[in-house]
């Protein structure tokens, strides 16, 4: 029975943290993403495709990358991952 509840726990505790996550991501993309990129990713600079995002986003996040800004030191590492999980979803 302790075994089923800690299993109980720490399900409902990863799955806070998961649902966290992803809405400090959303929050964080329409906070300081989504003026360029459009609610939907497709705005007047689009954000990059989901695979690409995947593989890119946080490194173009973090050091910018031609007109998209550098967020280094402007947003956490899990915050940027975050934004990029988000964007994965667009």
């Amino acid at each position: 029975m302790k075994k089923e509840m800690l299993a109980i726990a720490l399900a409902v505790t990863f799955g806070v943290i998961a649902t966290g996550h992803a809405a400090d991501g959303k929050a964080t993309f329409e906070a300081k993403c989504k003026a360029c990129h459009g609610v939907d990713g497709k705005g007047t600079i689009p954000a990059a495709k989901a695979a690409d995002i995947k593989k890119d986003c946080v490194k173009t996040t973090t050091d910018g990358k031609g007109k998209m800004p550098s967020y280094k030191g402007k947003l956490t590492d899990e915050e940027i991952k975050a934004v990029c999980d988000h964007a994965a979803t667009l």
